[in-house]
């Protein structure tokens, strides 16, 4: 992985950006992953994805200050992901027409976490539609006869947290 970061940097640099900060060397990792062939179980401590070294030195040319969004895939959850007190990650997941249901959550490893949902816009801390925000790491949004489009997942440590999975599922 130090290679890579190393390529993203140099690459940064190149195309005249500033080099990037250790949170925006982590958001691009996270966002070039590609998701794995087949899920690794859950007690398996395991990242974003599969490196993709020729997608974060492109990600990096760009401007990296907006933040991106992992991408989900339907019924498969992401594991593995890790975070600081404070910190959020955020997860995106394409809703086709007809779906009659939409259950976003996380689950699973330590910590205490949050989660911010919302259609077709980011949610943040104040702008959000929807909620789950129990102690724990076990958070829940579920929506009945959700809007085709892009729903937004933001995933909020209110502890630090580790091994946590999300998952988006719509039928």
């Amino acid at each position: 992985m130090a290679a890579t970061v190393a390529m993203m940097q140099s690459a940064a640099v190149a195309a005249g950006k500033p080099a990037l900060t250790p949170a925006q060397v982590r958001q691009v990792l996270r966002t070039t992953a590609r998701p794995f062939p087949v899920q690794p179980p859950a007690s398996t401590p395991i990242g974003a994805g599969i490196l993709d070294t020729a997608a974060a030195t492109v990600a990096a040319t760009q401007d990296v200050g907006d933040e991106q969004a992992m991408v989900l895939v339907n019924g498969t959850a992401t594991s593995g992901q890790t975070g600081a007190a404070g910190e959020s990650l955020l997860y995106s997941l394409e809703v086709p027409a007809g779906a009659r249901s939409l259950n976003l959550r996380s689950y699973g490893g330590s910590g205490d976490v949050s989660v911010y949902v919302s259609h077709d816009s980011v949610p943040t801390d104040s702008a959000y539609e929807r909620k789950s925000a129990k102690p724990g790491n076990n958070e829940t949004v579920v929506v009945t006869n959700p809007q085709a489009g892009t729903w937004y997942v933001r995933v909020v440590g209110e502890s630090a947290f580790a091994n946590l999975s999300v998952l988006g599922l719509y039928r």
